[in-house]
């Protein structure tokens, strides 16, 4: 923190001397000015640490050396250094900041979401079987998920009952021990957690946050209906073909993968919409991506788009519009040069294409014309997934 100007006690030693004895070393190199410059210099750094105490008790204006003693005064003391020492200055600050409410408040599936997202700046979510029910006069189990109540089947690989599931973005520079100390400390006592460490998630759980987007019309670049509302991200204008991709991110460092999301087609629209994998950087800097794979449901067809290869949907029924639907691409290396798609509708296996072509690229996803598309949640995660079990005691 800088000094106020009333706080600064701007005198040199070097004036406390009679002008004359000044007069006279100035016409001599200066020895005596430059003699008191050591303890000048030293007279500046007292004075500093003088002014500094006043800083001590706010979090971000303290001194990086001085955050130790912070976080022993709201209860970090030496036997949680395990997970301190893990921690950059920025996280000790934000750890400090909120140690008060953690404290208070540790325990609920709430506050380990709130806390892990604000100390890591991940994007996390919680699972666990409050969120599953059973569907009256139906013999399947389905997840409450943000009213969509989407089907699904095993969706966690046969977690046990009894496990939690934490899903946590981990975008390759997460201390994942860190994450699984401090997961460890704010759980309730004996819950049981699996960990997902997933490459990208976006729930669209705040208004107005689409800072993971960039978005795009393919014949009006400046007037793009993009927007995140309710819990649902949107591309609502259907007088032309609309798409938006994951920001800053290309899948050519990921290895196998598969993409999740929920989507549906606004009631009094019909029409192609879905996922457009490996994308391409286009020539001109800002214009929509080129090339890549769509992969579409079609409700007018009835049918699964793979660029144009088509596979019925008849076998499972009709797709409709205003109805969500899980749409999942498993993505996997064949040979080295040709890649294997997957796709899922509803946790059923539609359409298996091998392709050559854009092997890696962008990730988005895509309407035509006269659909509408709503977009509920969206995850991309490793194959084979990367998990770890944080059981009772560990």
């Amino acid at each position: 923190m800088a000094l106020t100007a009333q706080e600064v006690l701007n005198q040199r030693i070097y004036n406390f001397l009679l002008r004359s004895i000044r007069d006279d070393d100035q016409k001599n190199g200066q020895l005596l000015e430059r003699y008191l410059a050591g303890p000048q210099s030293v007279w500046e750094t007292l004075q500093e640490k003088i002014f500094s105490v006043k800083t001590l008790w706010n979090t971000t204006e303290i001194a990086d050396e001085h955050l130790a003693y912070q976080k022993n005064i709201v209860g970090w003391t030496k036997d949680l250094e395990y997970i301190t020492n893990r921690m950059d200055y920025d996280q000790l600050r934000r750890l400090i900041s909120v140690s008060t409410v953690l404290w208070k408040a540790k325990g609920p599936e709430d506050t380990i979401e709130d806390l892990l997202r604000f100390i890591l700046q991940a994007r996390v979510r919680i699972l666990n079987w409050f969120d599953y029910r059973w569907v009256i006069d139906e013999d399947c189990l389905t997840l409450e998920n943000s009213g969509q109540d989407a089907w699904l089947l095993d969706i966690e690989d046969g977690t046990e009952q009894t496990y939690s599931v934490l899903k946590i973005v981990d975008d390759g520079t997460m201390d994942r021990t860190l994450a699984r100390y401090l997961l460890s400390l704010l759980r309730a006592a004996g819950e049981r957690f699996e960990v997902h460490y997933l490459k990208f998630m976006d729930m669209f759980d705040t208004d107005g946050d689409a800072a993971q987007w960039s978005a795009f019309s393919d014949t009006l670049p400046n007037s793009i209906g993009l927007s995140v509302e309710g819990g649902v991200a949107k591309l609502y204008d259907n007088t032309t073909n609309e798409s938006m991709f994951i920001a800053n991110e290309n899948t050519s460092t990921w290895g196998d993968y598969s993409v999740s999301v929920k989507i549906r087609a606004n009631a009094v629209t019909t029409g192609r919409y879905g996922l457009w994998l490996h994308a391409q950087e286009p020539s001109t800097p800002g214009s929509v991506p080129i090339d890549g794979h769509k992969i579409y449901l079609d409700t007018d067809a009835n049918q699964v788009l793979f660029n144009s290869i088509a596979a019925s949907f008849a076998a499972l029924g009709i797709l409709y519009p205003d109805v969500y639907y899980d749409l999942t691409v498993r993505v996997i290396d064949i040979d080295g040069m040709v890649k294997r798609y997957e796709i899922y509708v509803d946790g059923e296996l539609i359409l298996s294409v091998d392709e050559s072509q854009y092997r890696s690229g962008y990730i988005g996803l895509r309407h035509e014309v006269d659909a509408v598309l709503e977009i509920g949640e969206i995850e991309v995660a490793p194959i084979p997934p990367e998990t770890e079990l944080i059981d009772i005691n560990s």
